[in-house]
């Protein structure tokens, strides 16, 4: 860090830039570093934000400050630019009249917005027919081939990895009226260690799971579906959102481990994906293709915006 950018963050976040620029403690800090290169810049830069910040938190409730100043952090902005406007936040005026479980709220909330993502994607790559076609991908075949735009060559060429997943995630970070979203989609494959695996489930503000037989029957200490699961589950329940790709799957032998995770699934609303083999069904793929968009969308939204509307009083 330059020695004059935590200068200018102290003297920004304490006032406006119009009261910044009348203070004795502006005039020798410009006095001081004026000839230097890159400050002009770095004030520029620190003083727009501020502004920004200033026309989004002023008069504004010290409860919807923290919502706004919150907001202000996550989205497409370069990482220099959140942990700038952390900064400036965290010294400014507004953060002095926050109460202590608001003011603890954004710095934790703050992190989490700042290194995170909207969504987690997490899903199955076992295929019981190794080395040949998924059978989920037959069952999804128009709503794949469409979402993906593949030609039938290429369906048959990918087809032995999940492609309703890559389908679905392909639709969510495309989606053209929501934002954006990222995830970070976990490999069943990799191995990638749990605590590598547990601070992006951390990080992520909803957790997106589709759901087949396949992820019911396996062992625990194997099942990385359960594992993200339960994850999310002890820390944040209310972010876990379900997709059931696969409608028709036998629930009787289901292992008793999983009891409360099927329970869960069964019982809160899933998105169902309806299945398409066929290419005339072009009105239920465009119904499934609305579903990912609009209604797991939304419940993407939700689960991101109670980062905000959960502030306390």
């Amino acid at each position: 860090m330059s020695n004059f950018r935590q200068a200018l963050i102290d003297l920004y976040s304490e006032a406006t830039p119009a009261e910044v620029h009348e203070s004795s403690a502006y005039k020798k800090l410009y006095d001081k570093w004026e000839s230097v290169p890159g400050f002009k810049e770095e004030q520029d830069f620190i003083r727009e934000l501020r502004v920004r910040i200033d026309q989004r938190l002023s008069n504004q409730r010290p409860r919807d400050q923290v919502a706004v100043a919150l907001k202000l952090l996550h989205g497409r902005e370069q990482p220099l630019i959140r942990q700038t406007y952390r900064e400036l936040l965290l010294q400014s005026n507004y953060a002095k009249a926050w109460s202590p479980p608001q003011l603890q709220y954004f710095k934790e909330q703050s992190l989490v917005v700042m290194q995170g993502v909207d969504f987690f994607l997490s899903y199955t790559k076992y295929n019981p027919n190794l080395g040949q076609a998924n059978e989920i991908n037959r069952r999804h075949k128009s709503f794949v081939r469409e979402a993906l735009q593949l030609s039938l060559r290429d369906f048959e060429r990918q087809n032995k990895s999940n492609l309703v997943a890559e389908a679905i995630h392909h639709l969510l970070v495309n989606l053209p009226s929501y934002g954006f979203y990222e995830s970070k989609k976990h490999d069943e494959d990799n191995q990638k260690i749990k605590e590598k695996l547990k601070t992006h489930l951390d990080h992520a503000l909803a957790f997106v799971q589709l759901v087949q037989g396949a992820i019911f029957h396996h062992d625990p200490g194997s099942n990385w579906c359960f594992f993200e699961y339960d994850v999310v589950r002890k820390s944040c329940a209310d972010r876990i959102l379900f997709v059931n790709i696969d409608q028709n799957f036998a629930t009787g032998a289901l292992n008793a481990a999983f009891q409360t995770w099927y329970d869960e699934f069964a019982h809160v609303g899933a998105v169902i994906l309806t299945p398409t083999t066929a290419r005339s069904q072009r009105e239920v793929v465009n119904e499934n293709i609305e579903k990912i968009r609009s209604t797991l969308g939304n419940q993407i939204d939700a689960a991101v915006n109670r980062v905000y509307s959960n502030v306390p009083n």
